[in-house]
């Protein structure tokens, strides 16, 4: 039942995959001069959907939190849709000093369709 789930799912994509992109990605620390760990941020998405349903899509903030290439991935949450964009917000907390990097991506929903289609990903920078 599952990969019947995975498969129908990954034909609809596939109809509306090459539409969907970045409109912007912004975050909160783009406005500080000066960062600490423990600070609060949040990051604010809107995704040019087209015709694909939200649910298709999943949206997630990359943190790399050091140069040594640690990194975590964070869920962004679909906070309304304006016709065919979706906005998508996140909020964190800066984990120790450095050189970081934050940056988001657009994946399908569905963990076996990211895992038959790695090349589906999109980046927003």
């Amino acid at each position: 039942q599952e990969l019947r789930v995975a498969a129908k799912n990954e034909k609809r994509l596939e109809q509306y995959w090459r539409n969907v992109h970045f409109v912007s990605f912004v975050t909160s620390a783009d406005q500080q001069d000066h960062l600490a760990d423990g600070d609060h941020l949040e990051a604010n998405c809107t995704l040019e959907l087209d015709q694909t349903p939200a649910k298709l899509v999943c949206v997630e903030l990359f943190y790399e939190l050091n140069e040594d290439s640690r990194f975590k991935t964070l869920p962004m949450e679909l906070v309304n849709q304006e016709g065919s964009q979706g906005h998508y917000r996140c909020q964190f907390k800066l984990e120790g000093h450095g050189k970081q990097t934050l940056n988001a991506r657009i994946k399908p929903a569905h963990p076996v369709v990211q895992d038959l289609h790695p090349e589906w990903i999109k980046w927003a920078l």
